[in-house]
């Protein structure tokens, strides 16, 4: 590793920028160092460019002091948790489990677009150092070579890199540059023995940078008992011996169940695999090479292919001689992190939302979003309308955790989210993260249509801004939603009360963490202050980026050296972002569309750069 690191100003040497290409998708915005978009969007003109003095406006002054206490309780938090050498501070041992490095990674995702939020060189040096530091600590405790991921499933791969995105997503190209290029040539290129061009598929559920991981578990074949497991039931059915997950107690039981697992859950090609286009991605916005987006089109070409021989929903399984069931008696379900187990429909669609997008990114062909409008369509036809407290499955609370506790008797669309030998079965709301990303990349009247008919099965107030936070840092696409639609004009200043809010029962609850050091390592992400959702609404005019595996896909990025209050807003084929600064003189330069213009915004005033786009749906 230290070998390495050593070799990325080489590296960097040899980079290039990203490209502008004119076949981008429209209104698609990077998130890297140069702005790369649509070559038609119209020019920034001085008559666009408004300037006003007065009192500060409620969401404005919210939104600076969430800034302000955000970054003080980010280095409160890295004081506490990490170590002198920016390592967490972690007591336990790693076990016979593959997963984990993306724990270590996870509660710092968002910290790099606060630093830039801020302009604080304090903050983005400390993410940059802490990226470093986590970086050599999963290297010793033997999760990764040279920083890459060794090997799992692309839930967790696409999880821990949310970092790194992140990093590079606000001009950061150091070492999370070469970990992105470096894991992303393990995907793409045949050398490292993942990738089949002959079959068009990864050869191993869980693919790493030195090549395909067999099996599941590192050391011993067997599965053993679980209790956090439990709730998923038993990933393979049929199994001699174990027809309950309590089975598992048993040595016999949990040796059958764990080579089953091993030979017909250990190789081969999953739909789970979708969300490392993601990572490939990445690499494509930093080098540009065609051999990137290439890659990205075939791979997902052959999913499209198969989906559609399928009738249309997406295979979860395939053998290493291409072939859908092969170690699955010829069934389209049962493949790791599929349709059965553990997650079902939450993992499946999540990672072909990812592998969609970035084909429609490198391409700008439309018909690759057709793979995940496909499940998202079969899924909703699947549903019924009743109330949040008819939820069933493994995830019902997770999924429950996004509405206030007197909302639980309204409705919303359930869908079923697994399947198995008797059918569908785990109906739980149908979220409208996925629908809203599909639409802000497509600009589709039917994407559109997808979401309001979320919107019609549902009693919930779609204008409300839960005092909730879940782990993805989404959740609250409905109140953004209604602000992107001129039916909510008071989620600027709502979404920074309640941000606020959570902010401080997260203080709070550091505060009262008699923990520290442990050996849990889901503790920190349960305690990270730094929460991004509404101030990448508000200032990016973005959603969340798809938490497993996605890229931040903004429309306007705003940059300046110290803290300015930003809001973006859109009607009427246009972009109005607002700049308001409460402080001395400030530069900023606000980039949009391709166009980028640099702005000086005086003491107490209010900056309002106005910018046209062409109608997406023209």
């Amino acid at each position: 590793m230290r070998r390495h690191l050593a070799q990325i100003g080489s590296f960097l040497l040899r980079s290039r920028p990203v490209h502008q290409l004119s076949f981008l998708p429209l209104l698609s915005l990077l998130g890297c160092a140069n702005v790369v978009t649509i070559a038609s969007a119209k020019q920034i003109r001085n008559e666009d460019v408004h300037l006003s003095s007065g009192t500060a406006p409620l969401w404005a002054t919210l939104q600076l002091q969430l800034l302000g206490q955000l970054s003080a309780s980010a280095l409160a938090f890295s004081e506490r948790y990490l170590d002198q050498r920016a390592r967490l501070k972690f007591e336990g041992n790693v076990d016979d489990s593959r997963d984990g490095a993306d724990d270590f990674l996870e509660p710092f995702a968002a910290w790099p677009l606060l630093a830039e939020a801020t302009g604080s060189r304090d903050l983005s040096e400390l993410t940059d150092k802490i990226h470093g530091g986590v970086t050599l600590q999963l290297d010793d405790l033997g999760f990764t070579n040279d920083g890459v991921d060794l090997g799992t499933d692309w839930f967790h791969q696409g999880e821990g890199n949310q970092f790194r995105y992140n990093l590079l997503a606000i001009g950061r190209r150091g070492l999370a540059a070469a970990m992105v290029v470096r894991q992303a040539n393990s995907i793409v290129d045949p050398a490292y023995g993942n990738y089949d061009p002959r079959t068009n598929i990864l050869r191993a559920p869980h693919p790493g940078v030195m090549g395909p991981r067999w099996g599941y578990r590192n050391r011993t074949d067997d599965l053993p008992f679980d209790a956090g497991m439990e709730r998923y039931g038993l990933p393979l059915v049929g199994i001699d011996g174990v027809r309950a997950f309590a089975d598992l107690n048993e040595p016999v039981a949990s040796r059958s169940m764990g080579r089953a697992m091993r030979d017909r859950m250990g190789r081969g090609d999953v739909a789970m695999n979708l969300a490392s286009t993601g990572v490939v991605l990445a690499a494509w916005r930093l080098t540009g090479e065609i051999a990137y987006s290439n890659w990205i089109t075939r791979y997902v070409d052959g999913w499209i292919e198969r989906a559609e021989r399928n009738g249309g929903l997406l295979p979860d399984n395939v053998g290493v001689d291409g072939v859908v069931g092969s170690y699955q008696s010829g069934s389209w379900w049962g493949g790791l992190y599929g349709w059965h187990w553990p997650h079902g429909f939450h993992s499946v669609a999540n990672a072909a939302a990812v592998g969609s997008l970035s084909a429609f990114e490198v391409s700008g062909d439309d018909r690759y979003l057709d793979l995940i409008r496909g499940q998202l369509d079969s899924n909703y036809e699947l549903g019924r309308t009743e109330r949040l407290t008819e939820s069933v499955g493994a995830l019902r609370n997770e999924y429950l955790s996004r509405f206030e506790a007197d909302e639980l008797h309204e409705t919303a669309l359930l869908t079923p989210h697994r399947f198995g030998p008797d059918g569908w079965f785990d109906y739980l709301p149908a979220e409208p993260t996925l629908p809203l990303a599909i639409w802000r990349a497509s600009g589709r009247g039917q994407d559109l249509a997808r979401i309001e008919r979320l919107k019609a099965a549902s009693s919930y107030d779609w204008k409300r801004v839960r005092a909730t936070r879940l782990k993805e840092d989404s959740g609250h696409e409905e109140p953004w939603f209604e602000y992107l639609a001129g039916r909510n004009a008071d989620y600027p200043s709502d979404s920074m009360k309640v941000s606020l809010e959570v902010l401080a029962q997260r203080e709070r609850q550091i505060e009262e963490d008699l923990v520290g050091a442990g050996s849990d390592v889901h503790h920190w992400q349960r305690l990270n202050p730094v929460s991004m959702e509404h101030l990448l609404h508000l200032r990016y005019a973005s959603p969340s980026p798809i938490y497993y595996g996605g890229l931040l896909s903004s429309r306007v990025r705003v940059t300046s050296e110290s803290k300015l209050a930003v809001l973006t807003s859109e009607n009427h084929g246009a972009v109005q972002v607002e700049l308001v600064n409460t402080g001395s003189q400030v530069s900023a330069t606000v980039e949009a569309f391709g166009q980028s213009r640099s702005v000086h915004v005086p003491q107490a005033s209010a900056q309002i750069v106005e910018l046209k786009f062409p109608d997406a749906n023209r």
